[in-house]
C-alpha cells in the first residue's frame, strides 16, 4: 500500500521532472519494481521522451513464476523501451529469448578506480575470509559458508557482514562461533577502508546473482574470489586463475577451495593482483559510463526513427 502511494505521488510529478531531459533512464528489476518501471516507461513515451530501461535483480525467478497470461504481458512490455540495459552476457542471452536482441546493451557494474592493493602478510594463521550475507543470506550461500566455518575454524576466521538479528543469534550459538564475526549492515566506508583490506579472500557462493558489486569491490581491494556459477560471476572469475568457482550448494568444494587458498599465500596474492588489474582495465566507473553513453545515444536515435 505504501509503495503504491509513493509511486502515485511520483507519477504526478513525472511530467515536470522529465520536461527538460533528453532521455529517461528507468531502473527495473523484478516483481513490483518491474510493473512500476513499465508504467514510467509508458509515461515517458506519452511525453515523447526516449527511454532506456536498465534491468537488475532476479528477473528469471520473477518471470518463471508468472502465469502464461502474465508472461505474455511481460514480453509485450519489454518491447516498449527504445533500448534496454542488462548487466552481463548471461542476462543478454536470457532477455534475448524474450525480446529483440538489437535493443539490448550489456553494461557491467563498476567501481571507482581502486587505490593500490593493501599490504597483506605472506604468512598468516588464521587467514580471514569475508562473506556479505545481507537479508537474502540463503540465496547468497550462507548455509555453505557456515559449513565451511565449522570445518575450517582452526585455520580460517570468517567475517559475516549484513547479518540479520536471527543470523547473529544463530552464529552466537554455534560451537565454532569463536571463528565467526557476525556484523550487521556496515557503511561503505567501513567496508572499503577496513573490512576489505583486512580480509585475505572473498566468498560469494551464491545461488542467484545479477552482477554483484561486492565482488567488484573485493577485487578492487586485491582479494581472490571463491564464487559460484551464478549470474555474471563466471564472466569475471576464471576458475583457478583469479579465484575458484563451484556449483551453488556444493559445500565440500567450497571448503576445499578455501583450504587451498588458506595453505597457499602466494596464490592468494597473485589472484588478488590479477583481480585488482582486471578492475582497472575493465570495471572502473569511467569505462562503465562510456558504455552507458553508447546505449543512450542508440535510444535517442531509435526514438527519432519511430
Amino acid at each position: 500500500m505504501k509503495g503504491g502511494l509513493i509511486t502515485a505521488g511520483n507519477m504526478l510529478r513525472f511530467k515536470k521532472a522529465v520536461a527538460d531531459v533528453d532521455i529517461v533512464q528507468i531502473q527495473s528489476s523484478d516483481y513490483y519494481s518491474f510493473w512500476e518501471a513499465a508504467i514510467y516507461t509508458r509515461l515517458a513515451k506519452l511525453f515523447n521522451k526516449p527511454t532506456c530501461v536498465r534491468f537488475g535483480g532476479h528477473f528469471e525467478s520473477f518471470y518463471e513464476s508468472q502465469s502464461t497470461i502474465a508472461k505474455d504481458t511481460i514480453r509485450h512490455l519489454l518491447k516498449q523501451p527504445d533500448q534496454m540495459i542488462v548487466q552481463s552476457e548471461y542476462w543478454f542471452d536470457y532477455f534475448g529469448k524474450l525480446t529483440d536482441r538489437d535493443r539490448l546493451n550489456v553494461v557491467n557494474n563498476g567501481v571507482p578506480s581502486p587505490p593500490p592493493i593493501p599490504i597483506r602478510q605472506d604468512v598468516k594463521t588464521p587467514i580471514s575470509a569475508l562473506f556479505i550475507a545481507t537479508a537474502e543470506a540463503r540465496r547468497k550461500g550462507v548455509e555453505e559458508v557456515l559449513l565451511a566455518a565449522e570445518a575450517l575454524s582452526d585455520k580460517v576466521h570468517f567475517t559475516f557482514v549484513g547479518c540479520t538479528i536471527e543470523l547473529q543469534d544463530r552464529i552466537r550459538e554455534c560451537h565454532f562461533s569463536h571463528a565467526v564475526k557476525a556484523l550487521p549492515s556496515v557503511s561503505r566506508e567501513t567496508l572499503n577502508k577496513r573490512l576489505y583490506p583486512e580480509a585475505d579472500l572473498f566468498l560469494i557462493p551464491s545461488h542467484g546473482e545479477g552482477f554483484p558489486n561486492s565482488m567488484l569491490e573485493a577485487m578492487a581491494a586485491g582479494l581472490p574470489i571463491i564464487g559460484s556459477f551464478a549470474g555474471a560471476i563466471p564472466e569475471v572469475i576464471i576458475d583457478g586463475v583469479n579465484g575458484y568457482l563451484n556449483e551453488a550448494g556444493d559445500a565440500e568444494a567450497l571448503i576445499e577451495d578455501i583450504e587451498t587458498l588458506a595453505d597457499d599465500p602466494s596464490s592468494r596474492i597473485e589472484m588478488g593482483r590479477l583481480n585488482h588489474q582486471k578492475i582497472i582495465e575493465k570495471y572502473t566507473l569511467d569505462k562503465v559510463f562510456q558504455t552507458f553513453d553508447t546505449a543512450w545515444r542508440k535510444a535517442i536515435s531509435d526514438h527519432r526513427q519511430r
